[in-house]
């Protein structure tokens, strides 16, 4: 669950575990680190942790946590990429306050902190990028996508997104920046 802190930890320390004891390697190697974990909730929720859920899966911890861990496994791998799946949804809104951002403030919007969340994660990649020039670092929209979680955040309203992609669609532009040359990637770049 990347909407909590203690168990994005243990993922990390479980990764480095397996690539050192179980593969044998030196240092743990990540060519690439996709973050697309995430809900959009219609009423505010918090964690166990206390962390509304969207702002701490999508943000905080499934993206920015996660990432940070992972960037000296990156820039010690040649051709190292970090995608974020971020969304359309982000052209929405600004990023706003930060009391705004965390749903700490104000009525609780679901469609908001998902794309206050989004945007966070865009400027997020065009920090790092400048931060850690020998990694890419590219946010990216997969188009809207025909999922379970969709028809749970839109239900009826679902018809104005229209058409929508199959989830293998949906995929295809993620592996392409997986596997491209990192001279085809604009580090930073939505």
């Amino acid at each position: 669950d990347v909407s909590l802190e203690q168990q994005v930890r243990a993922l990390w320390t479980s990764f480095e575990q397996h690539s050192t004891e179980v593969r044998g390697l030196a240092a743990p190697r990540l060519d690439a680190l996709i973050t697309n974990a995430g809900a959009l909730l219609n009423e505010r929720t918090l964690s166990a942790e206390g962390v509304e859920i969207t702002f701490g899966s999508h943000l905080l911890f499934g993206t920015y946590l996660l990432g940070k861990l992972a960037i000296p496994c990156l820039e010690s791998t040649d051709g190292a990429r970090m995608i974020v799946v971020s969304s359309g949804g982000m052209y929405n809104t600004k990023w706003p306050r930060w009391e705004r951002a965390v749903s700490h403030q104000g009525r609780y919007d679901g469609q908001m902190a998902y794309a206050y969340a989004k945007r966070g994660q865009v400027l997020l990649c065009e920090r790092w990028a400048q931060a850690h020039p020998s990694v890419s670092f590219v946010s990216c929209h997969p188009g809207w996508t025909a999922t379970p979680a969709v028809d749970a955040a839109y239900g009826e309203q679902r018809k104005y997104l229209e058409p929508m992609r199959t989830p293998w669609e949906g995929a295809e532009g993620i592996v392409w920046l997986c596997i491209t040359g990192q001279e085809q990637l604009e580090s930073g770049g939505f």
